[in-house]
């Protein structure tokens, strides 16, 4: 009894064997728009990431750069900020840049506090 050749594709049997074109699907079994969307998004540059803060409108200079220093270290987060509409991107950063700011503030304040207990003799 002859061998039948089983086309995945079609599900069709034949008795000859496939052609070197279509066995190609078998060694790269993605076209290319599948393997598109298996490739890791392009990460923004820093440069995209500050010319997108700076088109927030109301944004201070101050949680401005706060904002640039949180983004450049995440990628998933500027695409996050990226994804929402403009006129909700600076209460979004603000909520994010805030616990920065308690941060940079408490440390200001231990710092003097250290330096206001230190005495001289």
């Amino acid at each position: 009894m002859p061998l039948l050749y089983v086309d995945p594709r079609t599900l069709q049997a034949s008795p000859e064997s496939p052609k070197m074109e279509d066995t190609e699907s078998f060694q790269n079994p993605l076209n290319s728009a599948e393997s598109r969307l298996l490739e890791a998004p392009k990460e923004a540059t820093p440069r995209e990431i500050f010319e997108a803060l700076k088109e927030i409108p109301g944004l201070a200079r101050a949680d401005l750069l706060r904002a640039y220093s949180l983004l450049i270290r995440s990628d998933r987060l500027f695409r996050a900020l990226m994804a929402l509409p403009m006129d909700m991107r600076m209460e979004w950063l603000l909520i994010e840049v805030l616990p920065m700011k308690l941060m940079y503030f408490a440390a200001q304040n231990n710092t003097s506090n250290m330096l206001h207990n230190v005495s001289v003799e």
